[in-house]
């Protein structure tokens, strides 16, 4: 019995040696989340406030300029597409190896449209370079259920490997935390601790309208549902917690959010749901001093480098007049779009 019992825990190990080394081989290759999640299990210092969400987060807040006008060390775990769902799990992820403070929690009505069925593939951006702990396993199961789970395990079941170059995907994971000198794509410029610098402006010929139409928020809750479920999840977490959580929406075009349906409507529901659980709600299309210029943007949506210093220096100063009590968020926002045009 102990020679069959021994045969096949050898059998187990050397299965997951394989395995463990054909998804090292074949997993996503996504360079800015590797980097991001390997600098933040080397950090070496306790990381204060954190910035979580899309594209719209880590392309937005540059972090060296956040440490120094907050004065605590802040961190950004945005990624490409990044779902509530993933948000909910990277701030446990975060939270649990430091003594996190605040989370600033990036709700763009765009992402608050994705549903995790439609978007399965976005779930192991991230997860294929979490550390293995129960929370990866909590998010690859609850998150996405057994076949997520599965996929996320065993990434060799996933399509688009036929596509997959090993030798760069080799090269990308081999890169070590700091050395930035090849993560530079497309006028992108990997900065450090989660951001990511554009150095790029938009084109002339945007159909704005074009982009809008694909959104309507319309809708009672104007989220999918279970977009909606993990945002009430990072609510109560981050309250059990005692971490501060603040909802934000970074600015973007005025020529895209007047063509969004029902935008108003997306408002006026956030802030009746950052009053129910008494957090607050910073919509910076809603920004009375906030000046925007399109040559800050690269696309119909998303910040420029340039942009995003300029968003993130206007954005600390807004944050440390708030603490000083020397400004309201009523003094700062409007209540609806309608407002502002």
């Amino acid at each position: 019995m102990k020679k069959y019992m021994r045969i096949i825990v050898s059998y187990i190990l050397v299965w997951g040696i394989i395995m463990g080394c054909l998804n090292w081989l074949l997993s996503s290759n996504y360079e800015y989340t590797y980097m991001m999640l390997k600098e933040l299990y080397q950090c070496p210092e306790n990381i204060d406030v954190l910035f979580a969400g899309s594209s719209h987060a880590f392309r937005t807040y540059d972090t060296a300029l956040a440490d120094e006008l907050l004065g605590e060390k802040t961190y950004n775990t945005g990624s490409n597409g990044q779902l509530l769902a993933t948000s909910y799990y990277l701030i446990r992820e975060v939270s649990e190896r430091n003594r996190l403070k605040t989370v600033y929690l990036d709700t763009c009505f765009m992402i608050s449209q994705r549903s995790i069925p439609e978007n399965e593939s976005s779930l192991y951006f991230v997860s294929d370079y979490m550390e293995w702990s129960w929370n990866k396993i909590r998010y690859l199961w609850d998150a996405g259920g057994m076949r997520s789970f599965a996929n996320g395990i065993f990434c060799t079941s996933r399509r688009n490997l036929r596509n997959l170059n090993i030798v760069e995907n080799i090269r990308s994971k081999s890169l070590t935390a700091g050395d930035y000198s090849n993560l530079t794509f497309d006028h992108e410029i990997y900065k450090g601790d989660g951001f990511v610098y554009v150095d790029a402006e938009m084109e002339e010929d945007v159909d704005f309208i074009e982009k809008a139409e694909q959104y309507d928020l319309t809708e009672d809750i104007p989220m999918v549902d279970d977009a909606y479920e993990y945002l009430i999840k990072i609510i109560d977490y981050c309250a059990e917690n005692d971490i501060e959580l603040v909802l934000v929406d970074q600015p973007m075009p005025d020529e895209l959010i007047t063509n969004v349906k029902g935008y108003d409507n997306y408002v006026a529901f956030m802030y009746q749901l950052a009053e129910e659980y008494n957090i607050n709600y910073m919509n910076f299309n809603l920004c009375k001093e906030y000046e925007k210029s399109i040559d800050d943007y690269y696309d119909e949506n998303h910040l420029n480098g340039r942009g995003a210093e300029k968003y993130t220096e206007f954005f600390c100063q807004t944050v440390n007049s708030l603490k000083r009590n020397e400004k309201t968020i009523d003094d700062l926002f409007y209540k609806d779009y309608l407002t502002v045009r």
